[in-house]
């Protein structure tokens, strides 16, 4: 009966750490759960500062953290936007707020856009959230799996024989 425990108790403990490093592994080598996230803005002739190209598929979200008014603007439309027409160009955010503004539903290749005479700070986050939900459920499950096999080894590894009658502990 203990050895048993003590089986079960490992078999959960092996199948915990497989589920971790797998969807470990997946959320930092599939292309599709990768986020990827930047400061760098390049100054424009339009009196612009735009990000580097963005290119978004179904899924994805864009995350854009900055004090100063901020617009995405589609990839063929970035040379004729400027500070009088970028209105007209300007995707609508699914949220904002003073210091964040958040695009989704989109796919194709688009520029965050900042009109300012210095630099601006400005941070973007692109990013598949599905993927990311999903692999961060096989984690949790992986470590649920993991913590209820190192409770039932140590069960099992302690619990003692049952003594057989007649004979002296």
């Amino acid at each position: 009966m203990r050895k048993n425990i003590l089986i079960v108790g490992l078999v959960l403990l092996v199948i915990g750490i497989a589920l971790i490093g797998v969807s470990t592994f997946s959320l930092g080598h599939s292309s599709s759960a990768t986020f990827s996230s930047s400061t760098v803005m390049i100054q424009g002739p339009n009196g612009d500062y735009h990000s580097q190209e963005l290119n978004v598929t179904s899924g994805d979200v864009i995350s854009v953290s900055t004090a100063s008014k901020v617009y995405l603007i589609p990839a063929s439309d970035l040379a004729v936007a400027n500070q009088s027409n970028v209105n007209s160009f300007a995707i609508s955010p699914l949220s904002s707020s003073s210091s964040a503004v958040t695009y989704n539903d989109l796919t194709g290749s688009y520029y965050v856009v900042v009109f300012s005479t210095s630099s601006p700070s400005v941070a973007y986050v692109v990013g598949n959230t599905g993927s990311l939900i999903s692999a961060g459920i096989m984690i949790i499950i992986g470590g649920l799996l993991f913590f209820i096999g190192l409770i039932i080894t140590i069960i099992g590894a302690v619990l003692k024989k049952k003594p057989v009658p007649g004979q002296v502990p």
